[in-house]
């Protein structure tokens, strides 16, 4: 049992890992023009991450954001990154490059244990987050959830 949540979590940290390349080199094929160099991997995932922060806060103006729409996003994301990988859009010694960080750093993401704040700010949060849309003037409730 122990042996597939390990081998499930390195399945998942990498489709996680590939997700914001696929959205970032969707940006800057779209609205950049490729003008962004394949080479630029590191720029391209940060871009993907902006993507998907003002995707998830376009989201979650309108509806709550629940397991379903994660799991959306993340099938769009991973099969944007085929896409590109297959239109031979990434430089491939950068990916390899990037695989072996990923790999080194793996052991960095194993947590036996949650932090001591994750029970006061991050459920209450993630809470609030999956049950409901956004809720303005959350922080005059609580100020725990305050940004």
């Amino acid at each position: 049992m122990f042996f597939f949540q390990i081998i499930s979590h390195f399945i998942f940290y990498f489709i996680i890992s590939l997700v914001p390349i696929g959205y970032g080199q969707l940006i800057n094929s779209l609205l950049l023009k490729n003008k962004i160099s394949s080479k630029d991997l590191g720029f391209i995932g940060v871009l993907g991450f902006f993507s998907l922060y003002l995707l998830s806060i376009i989201i979650h103006t309108f509806i709550p954001i629940n397991k379903i729409i994660i799991i959306l996003t993340l099938l769009f994301g991973l099969s944007l990154f085929v896409y590109f990988f297959l239109n031979k859009f990434f430089n491939k010694k950068i990916l390899i490059i990037f695989f072996i960080i990923l790999i080194i750093a793996y052991p960095l993401t194993i947590i036996l244990y949650p932090d001591e704040d994750f029970f006061f700010y991050y459920l209450p949060y993630l809470n609030y987050l999956s049950s409901s849309k956004i809720i303005l003037g959350l922080v005059n409730i609580n100020d725990i959830l305050a940004f």
